[in-house]
């Protein structure tokens, strides 16, 4: 997870329209016929014939870029990381120099908490990605530098290199201003390291490109409750809440804001729905045994 409660994402690299229909050809002759078909269900978002060619095509030629790269990612984004892994590191092999594969493999590190491993992947992204070539390779919403630069700084925060991850955050902002995704990590870092104004308005800016973002919903009620806007804190937890019902960073902070103001009867709920959401929240657990005194 990254700073806030929210995660380094892996990137998504195609548009999956929703009422795609698959167009089925089944005379194939070698790998790259597969591949090519592959790559066809991948756009139409036909997750099961993708997997099933890009398999196809590996079982023929286990060296297929593509074919490795895209059946990683579609498994990992399927929540089946560990099938994942050994083709992200297989396209890494296949073409080290690629800022792509970097930025896939070390996403997926970074899913799994592997923090150090994810900066090596990233770095070695950078190294090998340009000003010049800074449009090649695009992701769905973001080109690969700057999901780059995002991901390193979201893995250097959680490795508390404050510095170096705000110059990350930073450099992504200025190449693609309208990521909300780095506006809220840097938003995040702001808000614990005091800087509450600037915080507010990278809250702003990430929920202006993101409304339904809960990170940036949470963050902006964190940063009124400590400047003592009570009332606002509350609405942007409750949104934030709403967002994401499956969060439960919202409704540990709606409990610490209704116990701050004496109001028991309405903080137990949200402590309690903090349990049932994260039961190994010891913070909360301590917090809703004082509140049933």
């Amino acid at each position: 997870m990254g700073p806030g409660g929210y995660a380094a994402n892996i990137p998504e690299f195609v548009a999956l329209p929703t009422n795609a229909i698959a167009k089925v050809r089944e005379q194939f002759l070698d790998d790259y016929s597969y591949v090519r078909a592959a790559d066809e269900f991948f756009s139409e978002g036909d997750g099961k014939n993708v997997a099933e060619k890009y398999r196809l095509t590996l079982s023929m030629n286990p060296d297929d870029y593509v074919a490795q790269h895209n059946l990683g990612v579609l498994l990992y984004g399927a929540k089946r990381q560990e099938e994942a892994m050994p083709h992200l590191q297989a396209a890494v092999r296949i073409e080290p120099h690629n800022p792509l594969a970097r930025l896939a493999l070390g996403s997926a590190l970074s899913g799994r908490g592997d923090l150090s491993n994810a900066i090596v992947q990233f770095e070695e992204g950078l190294r090998w990605v340009s000003n010049e070539t800074a449009r090649q390779g695009e992701t769905a919403q973001h080109a690969v530098p700057e999901a780059l630069h995002y991901n390193l700084g979201s893995a250097l925060d959680l490795t508390g290199n404050l510095t170096n991850a705000e110059q990350h955050y930073r450099i992504a902002l200025q190449l693609a201003p309208a990521y909300p995704e780095a506006h809220i990590g840097l938003g995040t870092l702001l808000l614990r390291t005091g800087r509450l104004e600037e915080a507010e308005e990278h809250f702003a800016q990430g929920l202006k490109f993101q409304p339904q973002s809960a990170p940036a919903h949470n963050g902006l009620g964190m940063v009124r409750q400590r400047q003592n806007r009570m009332a606002e804190a509350l609405a942007c937890f409750q949104e934030a809440a709403q967002c994401d019902p499956n969060d439960w960073h919202p409704h540990l902070n709606l409990a610490n804001a209704y116990l701050s103001g004496g109001d028991r009867d309405k903080a137990i709920p949200e402590l309690r729905e903090t349990l049932r959401l994260a039961p190994s929240c010891e913070p909360a657990r301590r917090a809703l045994a004082k509140a049933l005194q």
